[in-house]
């Protein structure tokens, strides 16, 4: 078996090793970088491509790993629009309207309440309870 391909093996198999056991990453190119050195690798094809052969099993690692937290990642929960309140008439809105019937002026209360078109029904209800209630 030729130098650079025992290299590419042992670099797969620390690479392996960082995958699984979480090993301490420089440690492990370090070791590599050591055996390519002893063996006269780096002098017979160069520090380049003996980077190139213990880098390659690490970036396939690492592409996997980044795949892996992807799908980890936990999902935003979508916003949730905040739940809607019954509409209740202002009390400023019910005494103004209580003024505006005062006043006696039946058209202008006619406009008064259309200008008012949300809380009409809920100011004609009032209305109906305060005669009902006068009348018996």
């Amino acid at each position: 078996m030729s130098t650079p391909h025992l290299l590419h093996l042992l670099a797969h198999s620390h690479a392996e090793a960082w995958l699984v056991y979480d090993t301490d990453f420089c440690e492990l190119v370090d070791i590599l970088q050591e055996f390519a050195e002893q063996t006269g690798l780096v002098a017979q094809i160069g520090q380049d491509a003996v980077q190139e052969i213990i880098a390659a099993p690490f970036a396939i690692v690492r592409e996997m790993i980044d795949a892996e937290e992807a799908t980890l990642q936990p999902e935003p929960e979508p916003e949730l629009e905040p739940p809607l309140r019954e509409y209740r008439t202002p009390q400023a809105t019910i005494e103004a309207f209580w003024h505006v019937v005062r006043l006696g002026n039946e058209k202008h209360l006619a406009e008064w309440l259309a200008a008012h078109p949300v809380d009409a029904p809920h100011l004609h209800q009032l209305w109906r309870e305060k005669c009902s209630t006068q009348a018996a």
